[in-house]
């Protein structure tokens, strides 16, 4: 099972190479997920290894659908990149590798 935090659990300790953040929690570098809340509305999850942000990334409307999912990896945007509309239907969707799109 994934282990699922709030923002309000984890703390930042510095960035690294590529300029994002580091997070922590419970004094250990964060493996999983940060999910982010706005009036106890779910709109945004990120997910972590090692403290350092990569893989699958979220956001999410107010009404709780999906709005776009993409991943980073060593803070690029890497593999598919998803955007949909308010009805769940898949609106557009492009290709990165190592932070540049390639379709």
């Amino acid at each position: 099972m994934t282990l699922k935090v709030s923002y309000d659990d984890v703390e930042e300790r510095g960035t690294d190479s590529g300029g994002g953040i580091i997070y922590y929690y419970k004094g250990q570098p964060l493996t999983g997920v940060i999910q982010e809340f706005i009036n106890g509305v779910l709109v945004g999850e990120s997910e972590f290894t090692d403290g350092h942000m990569g893989g699958f990334q979220r956001l999410y409307s107010r009404s709780g659908q999906i709005e776009e999912e993409f991943s980073i990896w060593f803070n690029k945007l890497e593999g598919i990149y998803t955007v949909w509309d308010e009805h769940g239907n898949i609106t557009g969707q492009s290709y990165w590798k190592n932070g540049e799109q390639i379709s």
